[in-house]
């Protein structure tokens, strides 16, 4: 992340436990989150000094043309109204400023394959969306899409076995970690990317 000038704002939304805000005020933003739960807004404020509202997305949330970039981690999928939600987000970035948004990928293979026993079936996921259902819904809410990419994660072996392997194959679960450990591999960290998950970044038109 490039250092910004020193009044440069970011908005992370749905910032949790405030660690990519963490990030950002190293990195020279005026650093800012919007998190519906309280343990998590506190945690953040306290742990990182960051300004984190507890609170729900609305219209005053935080005045117009108010920051330079917002960003969205794994958040649109649990919105009821994403159209709407991304219409305030609109308002509140400037002319030409940044929004990246990423979300489950519905259009990929492992889904195909998994079905409804893959990860992205969840209760509380209540939209899915593809990498061109994403970009739509920015261009009809005035952006202009100029880039996307599908992120790798890094996980232990560990994490891969008891969360992923544990929901889609957990028959195999005992034998996988059995030859993890035997292996030395069970805290070892890897990098996985199947391409379940989307970002997309775009612009905010005038």
């Amino acid at each position: 992340m490039r250092a910004p000038p020193s009044d440069r704002r970011i908005l992370d939304f749905g910032s949790a436990w405030g660690f990519f805000l963490a990030v950002a005020k190293e990195h020279g933003w005026e650093a800012y989150g919007l998190e519906p739960l309280p343990a998590s807004a506190v945690y953040a404020r306290a742990k990182f000094g960051v300004t984190v509202k507890a609170d729900t997305l609305r219209e005053d949330t935080f005045p117009a043309q108010f920051f330079d970039a917002i960003t969205a981690f794994q958040v649109f999928e649990h919105l009821p109204n994403p159209a709407g939600d991304l219409a305030l987000l609109r308002r509140m970035l400037r002319n030409g400023g940044i929004l990246l948004i990423e979300v489950p990928n519905i259009r990929t293979w492992s889904v195909r394959v998994l079905r409804s026993r893959h990860r992205h079936f969840v209760q509380d996921h209540l939209n899915f969306f593809s990498a061109e259902t994403l970009r739509r819904l920015l261009t009809e809410t005035g952006f202009e899409v100029v880039d996307e990419y599908c992120p790798t994660r890094r996980m232990t072996v560990r994490y891969l076995i008891e969360c992923w392997a544990a929901r889609c194959l957990p028959a195999l679960v005992p034998v996988l970690r059995s030859i993890a450990k035997r292996a030395g591999a069970w805290d070892r960290v890897v990098a996985i990317n199947i391409g379940d998950i989307v970002a997309v970044i775009a612009r905010k038109l005038e």
